[in-house]
């Protein structure tokens, strides 16, 4: 769940042309974890309507929780 790729680059030619450099065994196509933009929209949305703490800390923990729910709700729990 909380690996799921934001942006996945998952193309056969992409895939041919990164074997091709010797990269086939690392995996390219994950990025940033979708739970890390969802939180990351949160923050960003909670930052621009004034809704932060002193302590970016605790923001950043009310963002996660944000984005957890988010992936439950996507997920259908």
């Amino acid at each position: 769940m909380n690996d799921t790729p934001a942006f996945p680059l998952n193309t056969p030619k992409w895939h041919e042309a990164v074997s091709d450099k010797g990269f086939d065994g690392i995996d390219f196509t994950m990025g940033m974890t979708l739970r890390d933009y969802f939180a990351a929209r949160a923050m960003q949305s909670m930052l621009n309507a004034g809704i932060s703490s002193a302590h970016y800390e605790e923001d950043a923990v009310q963002a996660y929780a944000v984005a957890d729910a988010m992936m439950k709700a996507r997920d259908g729990e």
